[in-house]
Order: C-alpha cells, then structure tokens, then sequence
C-alpha cells in the first residue's frame, strides 16, 4: 500500500517527548520572552498521542483502518494550528532554542500534514466491500421506505383528525330505518328489535375499540418513522464501500421491532373497521362510514402493504 511508508516514518516520532525535553532546555530562553510553552501545545499533543499510539498498535499488527485514521486526523488538525502560531511565537528567541524550536515546531506540521496526506491515500485505495448483489439488494429496498415514510408522514396528519370524527359520531348517528341493501333478512329483524340506546351502546363498544386501536396505532407509527428514516437515508447514500453488514444488521433490528409492530398494529386496526358486526348488528353496509373509505384508512391500508414489502425485501438481505 503507498501509505504505509509514510505511516511508518510517522509513528516513530514521539512528539510528546522530545517537547518535554525542549521545553526543559529552553526553560531560561522562553521565560526571559516570556513564552508560556505549555498553553495549548501541550494538551494538544496529549491528545494528539493517544490516537497515534492507537494507530501504531494496528500500524504493527497490520490492521490499520480508516476510523482509527480519522481519530488521528481529528487531533492532528487542531494541534496544526497551534504548533503554527508557535512557530510565529519563537521567532527572535535567539539560537540555538529559536533553530530547535522552529524545527520542532515544523516537524509537528509536517506530521499532521502527513497524516492527512495517509488518510486521503487509505480511502483512495480502499477494496470496495459490497458487491454488486448487496448493493442491487440495498437499493432494492428504497420503494418500500420511500413510500412507507410517505404513508407514515400522511398517517401521522390524518389519524388525529379520523378520532376526532369517530368520538363525535357517537352522539349525531341513529340507529337505521331503512333495510340496508346487503342485510339480511334475520339481520335487519334483530336490529329493529333493538332501541336506539341498545343500538347506540354497540356503536360506541366498537367505536371506543377501534380510537384505542388508533391510540396505539399511532404510537407505533411515531416508533417506525424514527428508525425508518435513518434507513431512507442510508439507502439513498449507501455505495460499494458503505459497511453492508452494520447495515443489514440494523435493517434486521428494525423489521423484527418497530416495523413488525407497526405492521401488526396496522392489521389489526383494518381487520375492526372489517369486522362484520358492523354490517350484521348496526346495518352499514360499507362499513363504519366515518371512518371507512377516508386518508387515514387508505394511509394505514397502503402503509400496512408497504411495511410488509419491506419486511420481505429486508429478509431477503443476502
């Protein structure tokens, strides 16, 4: 690898020890100029050196990786500027502390430069770690997010608003005159037979079942969102050097949790407002009518539809 010379040049110098001992030497040379050595220098290299030792341990056992070079990088770039501004602070000192220290200094620059110069080369010769099938598999799955959050975001508008017109339906809706088409017979007989109070009491057992129903619905469709967004976006950026086992990883978290939940929840609230006492004890035909047919029953319909899809597509994660 064309970094790893530069590594090794790199991880043999102990910037942190040769400051103490300039430091020490200089110590009259910085106090009659009244330069405080210490300021910020030196818990920068503190700093500084825990990451690199890190770095030399998997520089010698041969497991350098790209994080472990970041962490080096992010030390190494405020410690840069520090140790520049110091270079302008020496200037006058006098020799010999002025020529040590200027050339201390610099090789702290050339170090953080050269630390950037061996992440950037890392990255450039990083082996792609997905193939072409993961890949096809992971972008196969941006349907179903995409429109499961869409479904999701619609659902979370319209769900407040269908509980709001099945709480009020309770004290506007009568029992009905007329035979429904679809009733039959025996049916229509055990309805008539029953008061508008005996009626209303069934109505509101079903309606009550189904707003709890909508209650944890709702709880469940704030719980998905949260992780099926961070699954949108990993998608839409996920390329062959992503890491496609950390994320099957977590897409299998998700659909066996929140996802799975929301699905059943979803299932559940569609098999009540299916039930056929609806049409068998309170004569609608269609279905409760105010919340059948409406943009929260078609948002957990199609929602429900597209979290099973992506439940299967998850699972078949080679």
């Amino acid at each position: 690898m064309p970094y790893l010379p530069l590594v090794g040049k790199l991880v043999k110098s102990d910037r942190r020890g040769q400051w103490t001992a300039l430091k020490s030497k200089h110590r009259k040379a910085l106090a009659a100029k009244k330069i405080d050595f210490d300021a910020g220098l030196g818990p920068a290299l503190d700093k500084y050196q825990v990451p690199v030792k890190a770095v030399t341990k998997l520089f010698v056992d041969e497991k350098l990786n790209q994080p472990a070079l970041q962490k080096v990088v992010a030390a190494a770039r405020p410690l840069d500027q520090i140790a520049s501004h110091y270079l302008d602070t020496v200037k006058g000192l006098g020799d010999p502390a002025e020529k040590e220290l200027t050339a201390f200094l610099k090789g702290i620059t050339t170090d953080c430069t050269g630390w950037e110069q061996v992440l950037d080369m890392f990255e450039k010769s990083a082996v792609p770690s997905v193939g072409a099938v993961q890949l096809a598999a992971v972008k196969g799955l941006y349907g179903s997010l995409d429109r499961l959050s869409a479904q999701l975001e619609n659902l979370g508008k319209s769900l407040p608003a269908a509980r709001g017109e099945l709480k009020a339906a309770l004290t506007k809706t009568a029992k009905p005159t007329i035979k429904p088409v679809k009733m039959t017979a025996a049916e229509w007989k055990q309805l008539s037979s029953l008061t508008q109070k005996q009626w209303a009491q069934i109505l509101r057992t079903k309606v009550d079942a189904i707003v709890a129903n909508a209650d944890n619905l709702a709880q469940k469709r704030s719980a998905v969102l949260q992780d099926v967004a961070p699954l949108l976006t990993a998608v839409t950026r996920f390329d062959a050097r992503s890491d496609y086992q950390s994320f099957k990883d977590r897409a299998l978290t998700v659909s066996t949790t929140t996802l799975a939940a929301f699905h059943q929840q979803a299932q559940s609230f569609s098999l009540l407002q299916a039930d056929p006492e609806i049409k068998s004890k309170l004569g609608f035909d269609k279905g409760l009518p105010f919340i059948n047919n409406t943009r929260a029953s078609s948002a957990v319909s199609h929602g429900r539809q597209y979290a099973e899809l992506l439940i299967e597509g998850i699972r078949q994660l080679p």
